[in-house]
């Protein structure tokens, strides 16, 4: 019996285009493990139509930090229309160990889970920058909510408890700021808002692929 269906949503912009952050994300996890999962990066109006390429898609958002929950919602109803049971959310500053993911869907839709990442602290929702889920329930939580200008995790999280759904936490999507776990998920790179160097990314990457031991028709890691 296959399993859900699952794509990867990377968030971007023009600028990460044009000064190769995306490329890295390319040439980093998405280079080794991306047949195992579809992915698209997502932009707002800063890039045209004319110029995408065959793995990118714009939505009609403007630009700007707090426009991005309108950009989140369109691009979860792409996902939700082409059918996709489960959507991860993701930054280009976010890299991600493919084979865990993967394997953390599936302990996460046997439990039942609806919305999932490192949840932020004291707050309501799931910290964007290490990449969250969604489920398809979620997915439709996030479509039918009111939007309004706000952070989109946050939004997403206030859209997800209006309709019940809880934020669950994984210790497994962490920050580069926090203490090492050897089976980290996902590492956000950035320390602060425009502090990311994507050198960061090619270097985690290959002490990931150095250190690690996987087959790929299993994906172990």
């Amino acid at each position: 019996m296959a399993g859900p269906k699952v794509i990867l949503l990377v968030s971007t912009w023009k600028p990460d285009h044009d000064n190769g952050v995306n490329d890295v994300c390319r040439g980093t996890y998405i280079y080794t493990w991306g047949s195992f999962l579809p992915y698209r990066f997502v932009f707002d109006r800063t890039r045209s139509y004319e110029d995408l390429l065959p793995d990118e898609i714009r939505v009609e958002a403007e630009s700007g930090l707090l426009n991005t929950s309108f950009k989140t919602q369109q691009a979860v109803a792409w996902a939700y229309e082409q059918g996709y049971d489960y959507v991860c959310y993701a930054p280009t500053d976010c890299y991600i160990i493919v084979p865990r993911l993967l394997r953390s869907l599936r302990w996460h839709h046997d439990h039942g889970h609806h919305y999932w990442g490192f949840h932020t602290y004291d707050e309501h929702h799931i910290g964007g920058g290490s990449g969250y889920f969604l489920s398809r329930k979620a997915m439709e939580a996030v479509m039918w909510f009111d939007v309004y200008p706000d952070y989109e995790d946050r939004w997403v999280g206030t859209a997800c408890q209006h309709a019940r759904i809880a934020a669950v936490h994984d210790e497994l999507y962490r920050s580069v700021e926090q203490p090492y776990m050897p089976d980290t998920i996902t590492t956000h790179l950035s320390k602060n808002s425009g502090d990311y160097d994507p050198e960061s990314m090619r270097n985690l990457h290959m002490r990931v692929i150095q250190a690690a031991t996987y087959v790929s028709d299993g994906m172990v890691l």
